[in-house]
């Protein structure tokens, strides 16, 4: 999802009205993390649980169960621990495709040294 489109979700008047009614009905922070710290916190932002930058959190941006009541330092708290986990799965594929990649550079050398002695071989036999 692009920064512009998430922006004027954020700046939706449906968003603003979701999020105040999610306040409303849930006003004290829901972190599961932490909630024996903020039990009784009072919650000022909403968190998408599943984040709008996926397919199926943008699908669920409106989901009121999709919504989690927190306050600001668990909100900055939960998308700094779900941004570490997304870099963490790009280092991994980034890792697999380094690996893949001498894989392929491997396949690539046993097949290039095949082809020239196949052509050896073609070569060689015609002259007899």
């Amino acid at each position: 999802m692009d920064e512009r489109t998430k922006q004027r979700f954020y700046s939706s008047a449906a968003w603003r009205k979701l999020r105040l009614y999610k306040l409303s009905i849930d006003p004290l922070c829901q972190c599961e993390v932490c909630n024996l710290m903020c039990k009784d916190t009072i919650a000022d932002e909403v968190h998408h649980i599943k984040t709008i930058d996926s397919n199926e959190g943008w699908e669920r941006r409106q989901d009121i169960t999709n919504l989690m009541s927190v306050n600001h330092s668990c909100h900055t708290r939960i998308t700094l621990d779900e941004n570490k986990q997304h870099n963490k799965f790009l280092k991994q594929l980034k890792f697999k495709y380094i690996e893949n990649k001498k894989d392929i550079e491997r396949l690539n050398f046993i097949t290039s040294q095949t082809l020239d002695e196949s052509k050896r071989g073609e070569g060689g036999s015609s002259g007899t």
